[in-house]
């Protein structure tokens, strides 16, 4: 993963990342490479539960369902969950609960900033494609409180 500031450029580690506070600050930009460099989504300004939501559509589902405590597939679970019906099923394995391509129905809890970027980052984390839980390249630019301006740029392989 590699992030710069402003004038900065530097790779850092996403436990150097975590340690920032993101309270008070704006996402500016997200754009989502599939494997071939080709963006698959791009969105200005999405709010950060929209950003940690279009990083779990990027997780194979029993990854996801595993991994985050703030989503689920249970509904019922306190009213701080969002019921989300754009999830499909991907990369399930056989005898799984779900099957690939399968519409879900799944909820995210309403987290502050630090809370999503903690699994944002815990998403992006890794330098090996197939030892990190998001599957796709991004390019996501942060404008931090004090105006810091924080770009994350993460390499598809």
């Amino acid at each position: 993963m590699e992030a710069s500031f402003v004038v900065k450029r530097a790779s850092v580690d996403a436990k150097t990342l975590r340690a920032f506070d993101y309270t008070g600050a704006k996402v500016k930009h997200l754009k989502v490479f599939d494997n071939y460099g080709s963006i698959i989504n791009e969105l200005k300004s999405p709010s950060f539960q929209r950003l940690r939501q279009l990083i779990f559509m990027g997780i194979e589902t029993e990854d996801l369902l595993s991994s985050f405590s703030s989503i689920t597939d249970q509904p019922g679970r306190r009213s701080s969950f969002k019921k989300y019906t754009d999830f499909a099923g991907w990369m399930c394995r056989p005898g799984y609960k779900y099957a690939d391509g399968e519409c879900l129905t799944l909820y995210i809890r309403n987290s502050s900033a630090n809370e999503v970027m903690d699994d944002v980052l815990r998403a992006l984390d890794g330098k090996e494609w197939s030892k990190r839980l998001f599957k796709f390249g991004c390019e996501l630019t942060l404008c931090l409180h004090d105006k810091t301006e924080l770009s994350i740029r993460l390499k598809n392989h």
